[in-house]
């Protein structure tokens, strides 16, 4: 079964303010804000066990933006793709779908570079607030963007539930960003 898993950011909300320190070109690899420390675990041993909810308040800075319904990062804020060592633990097909769909794809001298629809600058400017995009120490952080009837949601809050229960030491952070129909919508 196929996951459809891309928003068109094409609501009514105002765009969001790119931060400071980015340069505003779509699919930058610059982190805002690095002096954030990881956000906390949300999963794992010690912790509550529920993800965090934020709400974001506007559009993606750049026009005809598409925002995939979740990214996943490292302890370095880097970007969990396949040929991260994180990559081998998300086999559950969900994942495997939204990793293809979350990127395109670029090759530079001969290197193959997945480059992110939605960068981490343009996921900071739509909740409009600092965020850390840092996993705990050892961790996984997952990113998802869940608007209003979406069954792929669905799909990825149980692959996400069955990862942490899979890897019940790992520290995870799971953040859940609500999307607002004003901000975007899935492709029907």
């Amino acid at each position: 079964m196929m996951l459809a898993s891309l928003l068109f950011g094409c609501g009514t909300a105002p765009r969001g303010k790119l931060p400071a320190d980015c340069s505003g070109v779509p699919g930058d690899f610059h982190t805002p804000d690095t002096s954030l420390r990881p956000g906390d675990a949300t999963h794992g041993p010690g912790t509550q066990g529920r993800p965090v909810e934020l709400e974001a308040v506007a559009r993606p800075p750049s026009r005809n933006s598409v925002i995939p319904l979740l990214y996943i990062y490292g302890p370095q804020g880097e970007y969990v793709v396949d040929t991260h060592p994180y990559a081998k633990l998300l086999k559950d097909p969900a994942f495997v779908q939204v990793r293809k769909e979350a990127y395109w794809g670029e090759v530079v001298d001969s290197s193959y570079y997945q480059v992110p629809w939605l960068d981490k600058c343009s996921q900071a400017a739509m909740l409009g607030r600092d965020v850390s995009f840092v996993a705990p120490p050892k961790g996984i952080l997952f990113m998802q963007f869940v608007p209003p009837s979406c069954a792929e949601c669905d799909r990825l809050t149980k692959a996400i539930d069955d990862f942490t229960q899979q890897n019940p030491a790992m520290l995870v952070r799971w953040v859940r960003v609500i999307v607002p129909r004003s901000i975007g919508a899935l492709n029907e």
